[in-house]
């Protein structure tokens, strides 16, 4: 975290994507993706001022309160979050109509190989840097996120060999 004063009370502003949290990750990485598809300076800033509200953990009237040199200079400490990638695994999993779905394993290692090339053909339209498919996304979540169990008790209690399946979520 690095910490920034306004009228002599400090704040802090996330410095990497581990500091974030899941709702932050979530608005930020959107954000970054918009951002990085606009072609339009005035946008950009835009963009940029949201994400400095996501990051900086300070009240959006705080920031109104600015005057444009102070906001240039707290822009500075948003910088990472244009480019940089989510090297981690963010959070577990989401809820979408009901349902809850877990993301894959660390390294992909709940996936199969048809998996992984699916997912990056479909990544690869979303980013497409002229023409970016944004439907393309959709499937993505759908061909990487799993949903959980409806048989998850069941299944922790059955014996395969003599380990219990006492830790898995997912497939």
């Amino acid at each position: 975290m690095k910490k920034f004063w306004v009228n002599d009370k400090e704040y802090l502003a996330n410095s990497g994507w581990y500091e974030c949290s899941q709702d932050q990750i979530v608005n930020a990485l959107m954000l970054q993706q918009t951002f990085q598809a606009e072609g339009d300076k005035v946008k950009q800033a835009h963009y940029r001022l949201g994400m400095l509200r996501i990051i900086c953990n300070a009240p959006g009237e705080l920031l109104k309160q600015l005057t444009g040199k102070q906001i240039q200079r707290l822009l500075r400490l948003t910088d990472w979050t244009l480019t940089a990638r989510i090297e981690h695994k963010p959070f577990e999993g989401f809820t979408f109509e009901g349902t809850y779905y877990y993301l894959p394993n660390d390294n992909m290692a709940n996936t199969t190989s048809i998996e992984l090339v699916m997912g990056n053909i479909f990544y690869l339209q979303f980013a497409h840097p002229d023409h970016p498919n944004k439907d393309a996304v959709l499937k993505l979540v759908a061909t990487l996120c799993r949903p959980q169990r409806t048989d998850l008790d069941t299944f922790r209690k059955l014996k395969i060999g003599t380990a219990t399946c006492a830790k898995s979520t997912t497939q």
